[in-house]
């Protein structure tokens, strides 16, 4: 399993795909920076409510009064790139290997089909992670350079953001458990690619009023959606957490029973 582990984040070092979608998000990072200049224009991405509770990616509508959590607002806004993004992560990790065949010689080895899918699933984890976080640090770094807020950062502030984060990437987590098994099953990246581009643009705002509430909570998008919406509204993490848990647990298992029976050809 170690071993394994190396290689895949030796490949993701290396991954032409991964380098791409980092300094992409990046460019889009900075290429959107004109957006904070223009107090009127913003940009709203799958934006809705449900009358309680707000979702959506906002990207802008800050100004020099703004505080920490506004930026921060503004900042999670490019995780809808981010999740995008993750779609390639994932096709690059899962499906490559039986596209050029190199998983015949892994498997070969007489490693397990079940380590091999947990190593490429920790692999894309962390790959998603670290696409996230860049994201959001360059872009809170951005605004704080262009903003300067004429106060520091206060503790309850700090918090915050570090609840956020952590709640940010468990939900993503989430995300990509259920892609990674997905992409374990169907095999075709453009498949899965398509199917998840259009849940995330149009599918999820479809069946948004369909959906209830709890159920809501049960689903990464919208998990993301919802902090994203507003960041400064998350008070308690647990749920989170816990639904994350469930998720990546239930999603893992069931993908390493698919996959352990699928035929390596």
């Amino acid at each position: 399993m170690y071993n394994l582990l190396r290689a895949n984040f030796y490949r993701l070092r290396k991954s032409k795909t991964y380098k791409i979608l980092l300094f992409g998000i990046l460019a889009i990072v900075l290429g959107f920076t004109n957006l904070y200049f223009k107090e009127e224009s913003f940009l709203m991405i799958t934006s809705a409510t449900d009358g309680i509770k707000k979702y959506g990616f906002y990207i802008g509508n800050v100004s020099k009064s703004s505080g920490y959590i506004e930026l921060l607002r503004a900042s999670l806004g490019f995780l809808f790139f981010t999740c995008i993004g993750i779609l390639f992560l994932v096709g690059d990790t899962v499906i490559s290997p039986f596209q050029n065949g190199t998983i015949k010689n892994t498997i070969a080895y007489g490693l397990s089909k079940r380590k091999l899918y947990l190593s490429q699933l920790i692999t894309n984890i962390v790959g998603g992670w670290i696409l996230a976080i860049a994201s959001i640090v360059l872009s809170m770094g951005v605004l704080c350079a262009i903003f300067t807020p004429d106060r520091m950062i206060t503790v309850a502030e700090l918090k915050l953001v570090l609840k956020v984060m952590l709640v940010v990437l468990s939900s993503l987590t989430a995300m990509i458990s259920v892609y990674h098994m997905f992409a374990a099953i169907v095999k075709n990246g453009a498949v899965v690619t398509t199917i998840g581009a259009l849940f995330m643009t149009i599918g999820q705002a479809l069946i948004f009023d369909t959906v209830s509430a709890s159920a809501k909570q049960h689903v990464p998008i919208y998990m993301i959606l919802e902090i994203c919406g507003e960041p400064a509204a998350v008070s308690h993490v647990m749920p989170f957490f816990l639904n994350a848990g469930i998720i990546v647990a239930g999603s893992t298992i069931l993908g390493c029973m698919l996959y352990g029976k699928q035929e390596i050809k």
